[in-house]
């Protein structure tokens, strides 16, 4: 070989590498695009034999176009894509989740202060008949915030185990496009490789912001995909064939593996997003615990004092298990967890009595003063009440 094909083996060659730096430059904006470098190699001279002499080369060839790939750190990569997006659906969650509880108006801590601005008033004025209705309007308003925040709570829930329910069936969709990809890398060229492995790297980050899972590679870069962030892990992909995802809750937020017709259930979901809903939905659940148990304490409470009281007729108050009237109770809103419901103690078809008196029954007359006469039949009398004519 003379030195100028020597010389045009250089040429052909570093041609070859500016076009590669050239396909780098103009995909550098490319949504999963991996540099790439050109490898050059000698080309050997040939061998002494009885006919020719020994050469030193016979110049210089680009041997291969490779990735500038690094399988451990493409997993740890995913690995902190995943954190990242379970972080993120989990701060999502938790404002919408603070905004429920947060004081304004409406809010239970701001009619909790009205309510009991309310019995302060009245126990100032007990006999005010216009403090007595303020103080059942603000028992109103303080079930109604109870009801409002806990259907809240369950809208909210329902909405958190929507989304788990969509981001399942998004990382479904995710594997069969890794599997078909897997196919089309079987008998393909070394040439055409390397945009395959950048979109098999571009759905493998897709697939861990959804879900957190363990890649491993063949030697033509065909992935196998296993759920978790260890090896070992209920198998998502493997060649050609693509498990299905889904969601249930079975005591929180469970991943539903269906192969082959055979559906497992895991609790190995240890990022992306699915393990913000899961983190998410068990925040919610414990909101709506702790607003249950505020709201049986305050039933609790309210009845205790109330049966500890005396009306206007000076009688005590008594919680009845066969009446409404008079009590604090927990009730369920549609869709809610938690809410309350006040029972007003004044009821309407019995007036309440605030002097010393015998009542007749309706439609009997006025009432009567103890030991005064009457021309009229003696009604049918209440007796009264008070304590001082007992």
């Amino acid at each position: 070989m003379s030195i100028l094909d020597i010389a045009r083996s250089g040429l052909l060659s570093y041609r070859s590498a500016l076009s590669v730096t050239a396909e780098n430059i103009a995909n550098v904006n490319t949504e999963g695009y991996v540099r790439r470098e050109a490898v050059l190699a000698q080309v050997p001279g040939g061998q002494i034999s009885p006919t020719s002499a020994a050469t030193s080369g016979q110049g210089v060839r680009v041997e291969d176009v490779r990735r500038a790939f690094d399988g451990l750190v493409a997993q740890r990569l995913r690995t902190a894509e995943g954190a990242a997006a379970s972080a993120e659906t989990l701060d999502t969650t938790a404002g919408a989740l603070e905004s429920l509880f947060l004081a304004g108006a409406g809010s239970v801590p701001e009619a909790l202060t009205g309510f009991f601005d309310a019995l302060n008033g009245l126990g100032a004025t007990p006999r005010d008949s216009a403090l007595r209705q303020v103080v059942l309007a603000a028992g109103q308003t303080l079930a109604s915030s109870f009801t409002t925040v806990a259907s809240g709570l369950a809208g909210l829930r329902d909405e958190v185990a929507g989304l788990a329910g969509q981001t399942a069936a998004e990382a479904s969709q995710t594997l069969r496009q890794l599997a078909e990809l897997n196919g089309r890398m079987t008998g393909a060229q070394q040439s055409a490789l390397n945009p395959l492995l950048d979109e098999r790297d571009r759905l493998l980050g897709e697939l861990s912001r959804t879900v957190g899972v363990q890649a491993s590679f063949d030697a033509l870069g065909r992935t196998t995909v296993t759920l978790g962030s260890a090896p070992g892990g209920p198998l998502l992909l493997e060649g050609t064939a693509a498990s299905t995802l889904g969601v249930a809750e079975a005591g929180g937020l469970v991943l539903e593996v269906t192969r082959a017709g055979a559906t497992l259930q895991s609790r190995q979901i240890t990022g992306g997003s699915l393990q913000g809903y899961a983190s998410a939905l068990s925040a919610v659940d414990n909101a709506a615990a702790e607003l249950d148990a505020l709201a049986r304490q305050l039933v609790a409470e309210m009845n205790t004092v109330h049966a500890q009281g005396i009306d206007q007729s000076g009688a005590r108050g008594a919680i009845s298990s066969r009446s409404r009237a008079g009590r604090w109770r927990p009730t369920r809103a549609t869709g809610a967890r938690a809410a309350l419901r006040w029972w007003p103690s004044t009821s309407p078809r019995r007036p309440a009595r605030s002097r010393c008196c015998t009542m007749p029954r309706r439609g009997s007359g006025t009432p009567t003063m103890p030991g005064a006469r009457s021309s009229a039949a003696a009604p049918r009398r209440w007796p009264c009440r008070a304590s001082r004519c007992r």
